[in-house]
Order: C-alpha cells, then structure tokens, then sequence
C-alpha cells in the first residue's frame, strides 16, 4: 500500500518535472518577448499579436499540454495504485480514474485535468501579455531618456528615473540596483552610436537577466498554482479511497477517525479530528478540500456499533468546528466557512470503488 511519504515524494518529482516543463516552454518565448519589447517600431497590440502567435507554436512544439496530462496522472497513479486493489495494472488503474470522480462535485478526472490545463494556458497568456505591455513602457521611458540627452535635456533624467520607480516588469517592481544602473548608463549616451547605447540601456535594465527572472517566475507560479493544486488534491484523495476500500474488505473495522498532518492543519480538519472514531457506516473519506493531507485511522471491533444520524453527525463536527473557529477569532487568525459534509457509509455507497470492474 502507497503512504503518504510516497505520495509526498511523488509530489515533489512532479513539481520538478512541472518547473521543467514551464522552462523549457518560456525559452521558447524568451527571445521574442525580449525582441518585442525594444522595438518601439512595432506597436503593442501588433506586438501582442506577434507574442500569442510564437506561444502557440511553443504550446504545440513542446508537446506541453499533453506533457502536462500524462504527468498529472502519472503522479495520481504512483501515489495510490496498489496491487490487485482493485485494478490488476497500473494502466488500468489510471484508466478507470481518468473516467472516475472521487469527490462530491461529480466531476470525472479527465474534465478537471483539462480545465486546469485551460487556467495554466490562460495565466500564461496574461503573465505574457502583462510583461509585453509593462516592458514597453519601460522601453519608452528609456527610449525617451536617450531622445532627450541628445537634445541637451539632461535635466529632464530625474523626472524618467522616477517614472521607472513606479515602473514594473512581469508585476514586479524595478529595483534600485537596476534603476541606479540605468542613471548611469543614460549619463553616457552620445549622439553616436545611440542604438547601441540604448540597447545597453536595456541590457542595465536586464541586469542579471531580470527579463528571464521576472516573466519565468511568473509563468511558474501560475502554472504550479493549477498544477500542483490539481495533482495533491486527487493524488491524496485517491490514496484515502484507496486505503477506505482496502480497510473495508474487514468486516470488523468498525470505526474511523481523521488524523491530520502537517504543522498548520486547518479548524475543518482539526474539528473533524476532534470527533474521535466515528462508526464507519456514516462517516466521511479523510480528505476533505483541496491541498487536504489529511489521513484515516481504523479501528477493528467484533462490536457493531450503533450508526449515527447524518444531523448527529453534522451537529457534533459543527460544535467542532465553532470551537476552533473561536479559539481562531482570539488569536487573530483565519477562521473556517466550510459546511460540514454529510457522511456516508463508506462500507456501501461511501466506498467510492466498490463500482470497479475490469
């Protein structure tokens, strides 16, 4: 049986493999986003045009979408595929979760796979497009600092410089150090040879490759925010319908409780922890929303305990959750507005497997 040490360190594989991926899409942008930018004979929104039509065929000369799917379900499968329980290989598995939803909102794997992989293109678009226009801004401003030393206004440095104050690249402001570098730089230029002044103008402005640093990881968080979100919540949502259909094969495992991990659990898992050992025929799987690292513990009895009521269950994890939600309002910190869930018998219609067949 997978744990979640192993689901965690397929994690950790797929977020490499996702921050590769994202890289090697960007360099195939990179030069062209630069080129765009310090060309102020091409305008923004031909320029936006030029930029969306190279992403494109990055998109598809990467292979990234695709990449992006075989990765994610590669990641659910390495974390919770479990010999013979119930799938025979692991390609069956993962083709019976890529048709398969495990959580309440009924949404099959394929369809949340592909509408995040919708979010990543979007967000990258933006990111693109955001650098692009912020870019040539700043490329003007400078242009403009060049245009005005060769008419002898070198007066006029100090009101550009602070316009590159409030300037931002990728949604990142300027730093001094780069500012500092284009004051100096700007002193320097000379009637002759301003192209190429002016190109180390934005080279200053590039120090240590900021074009490169501010877009990328800005690509990278976007797309990781939808990625990794995706691959943890149905990778850790797997492991514990896997482990409930495995635990209810024993006729007397009667009970179950929710453990949290990690150092900052949030007051819906915490409440819900602080159930203790519900009887399993009403009773919820131990993850609970997404980023969830929750985990279950079982019990065996030869005791058949009474069942709860779905109202008994959802009023003790409310006076649960208030009482964290309180202690939450004292120190200051986020509250909950999760709902309870309604439980299920996760021996009939909770064991979210019990439909499989190969």
């Amino acid at each position: 049986m997978p744990s979640y040490r192993d689901a965690k360190n397929n994690l950790n594989r797929y977020d490499d493999e996702i921050t590769k991926l994202t890289r090697k899409l960007y360099n195939e942008v990179n030069d062209t986003l630069k080129a765009l930018i310090v060309n102020n004979d091409i305008k923004l929104r031909e320029a936006q045009r030029l930029l969306n039509k190279e992403y494109e065929k990055a998109l598809k000369s990467t292979n990234f979408i695709e990449a992006f799917k075989a990765g994610t379900v590669k990641t659910i499968v390495a974390s919770s595929y479990v010999h013979l329980q119930p799938a025979s290989t692991k390609k069956n598995w993962g083709e019976y979760l890529w048709q398969k939803s495990l959580f309440d909102d009924k949404i099959i794997l394929s369809t949340r796979i592909r509408q995040n992989s919708i979010k990543i293109v979007r967000d990258q678009k933006k990111v693109l497009r955001t650098a692009l226009k912020e870019g040539k801004t700043i490329a003007q401003i400078v242009g403009n600092i060049g245009q005005d030393t060769i008419k002898g206004f070198t007066r006029e440095l100090p009101k550009y410089i602070d316009e590159l104050k409030s300037a931002s690249l990728a949604g990142q402001k300027l730093t001094t150090k780069q500012i500092s570098a284009v004051r100096t730089q700007a002193k320097r230029i000379k009637t002759a040879g301003l192209r190429a002044d002016y190109l180390r103008l934005m080279d200053a402005l590039e120090s240590g490759k900021n074009v490169d640093k501010a877009v990328y990881y800005a690509m990278e968080r976007k797309t990781k925010y939808h990625a990794l979100r995706l691959a943890k919540s149905e990778s850790m949502r797997s492991l514990a319908v896997q482990r409930n259909h495995e635990a209810m094969q024993n006729p007397d495992t009667q009970y179950v409780k929710n453990v949290t991990q990690g150092s900052n659990p949030c007051n819906y898992c915490v409440a819900t922890e602080n159930l203790g050992y519900v009887p399993v025929g009403n009773a919820t799987i131990s993850i609970h929303h997404p980023n969830c690292s929750c985990r279950a513990e079982y019990k065996r009895t030869l005791k058949r305990p009474e069942k709860w009521s779905n109202d008994k269950f959802k009023n003790k994890l409310q006076v649960e959750i208030d009482k964290q939600n309180a202690k939450s309002e004292r120190k200051g910190t986020g509250k909950t507005y999760i709902q309870p869930e309604t439980p299920k018998n996760l021996r009939g219609a909770g064991d979210l497997l019990s439909d499989y067949s190969e």
